[in-house]
């Protein structure tokens, strides 16, 4: 027996020996890895997966090189356009349960090859990288810098790097992407050479803070991201007195009134609210502003929610940090696509009436400072059957857009409200974090990223019972920081 979406099935399963134990033959069909901290990957033989949400690193290729050379090292997330697969994994999994293990077996040979699930790549050949030559054909590009100043010390304000993507593969470059300390970099920005073999060169002038930085430059083609390539720069001096305490600016949203009243939720219009009333209360304490637009129920419509993201683009700066609060309804379309429902929002007609993600992952990309997105949305697509569910932001906190994720539930899981709380049961449990002496497990009167992890976690699991469970999620290019002066309850 085995439980498929909220019903139990029956199907009959044939135990066959280890091939260690003789039969050589016998390949697997699905592999299936798990941690210690619940994340995992679900995997065919030639690279196809499935993960939960911290689950894409868990796998890789070793690629060797020259004898006196270190081996180079590609993990299942650089290849997520090609290789995150749920669709796949799912149509691999009927086959087994449906007792059909021939077809299982080349279920994922049969992937169609101008498949766009979600934000999946289209118009890209079936890949198996079990074979040399078709891994070759996807790896991404190799990146080199120069101009990086002597002993990495930068002496002056700005430092101008000339930056070199090169195909590893028949592939060409599709863009140059510069980081400091994980975010987009200001400055001026040449246009990047495209050159006839497939490369590209970007000179570009960046700005230095004071103290040390980490920059970092990814490069990406159709198929693969590279590996973040960082420097350390150190520049001495005294910082300005305003960076002494950062600046925040909040949107937060929140949509319980929703136009078609079925939709209606009880708390997230609160949610919001009350967020916002937490973050204010960190103004003159950690923060030396904090200014916000608050947008619920009939000011959450599609076009405001979009001013609002104008709003917030047009007043940062990079030294600020942004937050951006969602609560309310989450919806998945059957092409997999991820909406929030804003106030006007008819699900029968998602793409022309309800906010696409992407549209929120554009907004976030430009943005040039640390930007935190908390995200109180159900999965109604999941509910309802949909199959495969891709999470909507794979790409949204990787090293090439660099967001931070505070998610209420993983892509399969409702997320919970109750009369009890007052609010989503996230909300809640990030209200009381942010009230709770006992956050700040160091004891240094701060809450950084991971003890505001830590304590959301653990709430939401004992007021659901361990039903839901929040996910957060940052790119390796950004590291842990202080993000609020811990409560004193």
């Amino acid at each position: 027996q085995y439980i498929r979406g909220d019903q139990l099935r029956n199907t009959s399963v044939q135990l066959i020996q280890s091939p260690l134990l003789g039969l050589s033959n016998v390949q697997p069909v699905l592999t299936f890895f798990k941690t210690l901290n619940d994340d995992w990957i679900l995997f065919t033989p030639d690279g196809y997966y499935d993960a939960s949400p911290g689950g894409h690193d868990l796998i890789g290729w070793n690629v060797n090189r020259r004898p006196d050379e270190t081996a180079d090292y590609f993990s299942a997330y650089q290849f997520r356009k090609i290789l995150y697969r749920p669709d796949v994994i799912e149509q691999v999994i009927d086959a087994i349960l449906g007792g059909r293990s021939e077809a299982a077996s080349v279920q994922s040979n049969q992937v169609s090859v101008g498949a766009t699930n979600g934000n999946a790549s289209p118009n890209l050949a079936k890949v198996d990288l079990r074979e040399q030559q078709s891994f070759q054909a996807v790896l991404p590009p190799a990146v080199s810098i120069a101009g990086i100043p002597f002993d990495g010390i930068a002496t002056t304000e700005q430092v101008k790097l000339t930056l070199t993507a090169t195909p590893q593969s028949n592939v060409p470059v599709e863009s140059i992407i510069v980081l400091v300390d994980g975010r987009p970099a200001s400055a001026n920005t040449a246009r990047p050479a495209k050159h006839a073999d497939g490369s590209m060169t970007l000179t570009q002038t960046i700005d230095v803070p004071v103290g040390e930085s980490s920059i970092s430059v990814i490069a990406t083609n159709r198929s693969a991201s590279s590996t973040p390539k960082t420097i350390t720069l150190t520049r001495k001096g005294q910082p300005a007195a305003s960076s002494k305490k950062p600046r925040m600016l909040l949107l937060a949203i929140g949509v319980s009134d929703y136009l078609n009243d079925d939709y209606d939720l009880q708390f997230s219009a609160i949610d919001a609210i009350d967020f916002n009333k937490a973050l204010k209360a960190q103004q003159g304490k950690f923060y030396r502003e904090v200014e916000s637009k608050v947008l619920t129920d009939k000011q959450a419509t599609r076009s405001g929610i979009q001013d609002g993201m104008d709003w917030l683009y047009e007043r940062v700066e990079p030294d600020d940090i942004a937050v951006i609060f969602i609560s309310g309804h989450g919806v998945y379309d059957p092409r997999n696509n991820f909406y929030f429902a804003n106030y006007e929002t008819d699900v029968k007609r998602l793409r022309s009436t309800a906010l696409a993600y992407t549209e929120i992952e554009s907004a976030i990309k430009d943005m040039p400072c640390k930007i935190l997105l908390f995200a109180d949305t159900c999965h109604a697509g999941a509910a309802r059957g949909f199959g495969a569910i891709r999470d909507p932001w794979t790409d949204l906190v990787s090293g090439e857009i660099g967001a931070i994720l505070f998610a209420s539930s993983t892509p399969r899981e409702e997320s919970q409200e109750s009369d009890e709380w007052g609010h989503g049961a996230f909300t809640y449990a990030l209200l009381e974090s942010l009230k709770q002496r006992k956050t700040d497990v160091t004891g240094d009167g701060m809450i950084s990223l991971t003890e505001l992890e830590l304590s959301i976690g653990e709430k939401v699991r004992l007021l659901t019972d361990d039903q839901q469970h929040p996910t957060t999620q940052k790119p390796g290019t950004i590291p842990n920081f202080n993000i609020a002066v811990s409560g004193t309850e």
